[in-house]
């Protein structure tokens, strides 16, 4: 797809796998492209407030400037499933359960110092708890029940057998929770990013508080890519590849 081809009806997520500086036009917008991925772009600009003709006039711009990058994560939708699993629970899963922990312990040491004049610093803390107390379970869900059933699918395409036993009915199910609950994560940084005066510390502010508002705004970017790669790459990818592997298992000629 060419950027001139983008419509109102294109769904967010063929334009930022297709499209150079995709991204970084989305986020000029505040377009929600991580968990609004299967939307069209004009309802997902509607639901940020953004003028879609705008949007696409700077998607057109941004992909015509000199050493645009071809989209980062084209390639992600032709690898190996296990190897775009493992690199989930590697790269993002490990970090965020990092973030558990660092996180909410540089909250308390901002509020420690500087909580008496800044009554948001207090709220931060609550929020991080809430969200990490719904992400960690999120992630063990994952790991648990998601993956491995995606693996074993595609084990399963490769070698021609059965489709894997699995709790739910079809993998549409867990990946509707999953997607919800990436909507709910995704509102907590929109809270915190308020809370966190878009992360730019006041002029008063310690170190504490610098250091925290710093790693916020880290936590964000990776949580909002990694919700990205699944929501956008990696369950629709599983979704079409269930479809065919249980197609194939019910062919007249397999039967025969």
């Amino acid at each position: 797809m060419k950027p001139d081809e983008v419509a109102r009806t294109t769904i967010v997520r063929d334009i930022l796998l297709d499209i150079a500086g995709a991204e970084t036009a989305l986020e000029r917008h505040h377009v929600d492209y991580c968990c609004g991925g299967a939307l069209a772009l004009e309802e997902a600009c509607c639901r940020a407030g953004a003028d879609v003709h705008a949007v696409i006039a700077t998607l057109i711009d941004e992909a015509s400037k000199p050493g645009a990058q071809a989209p980062r994560d084209r390639e992600m939708l032709s690898v190996p499933l296990v190897d775009l699993v493992k690199k989930i629970v590697d790269d993002h899963h490990a970090r965020e359960r990092a973030d558990a922990t660092s996180l909410v312990a540089l909250a308390r040491d901002a509020v420690a110092v500087d909580g008496a004049s800044d009554a948001r610093l207090a709220k931060i803390v609550a929020l991080l708890e809430t969200h990490f107390g719904e992400l960690l379970p999120h992630l063990a869900f994952e790991e648990r029940h998601v993956f491995p059933y995606v693996v074993a699918l595609e084990r399963a395409g490769l070698d021609g057998t059965p489709p894997p036993a699995a709790l739910f009915a079809t993998i549409t199910e867990p990946i509707a929770e999953m997607i919800h609950e990436h909507e709910t994560a995704d509102h907590q940084l929109h809270d915190l990013r308020a809370l966190a005066h878009d992360y730019v510390a006041p002029p008063t502010a310690s170190d504490a508080t610098r250091a925290l508002y710093a790693a916020l705004a880290e936590h964000e970017r990776e949580l909002v890519r990694h919700m990205h790669l699944e929501g956008n790459v990696l369950f629709p990818r599983a979704e079409r590849l269930e479809q065919k592997v249980r197609a194939a298992f019910r062919s007249p000629r397999r039967r025969a």
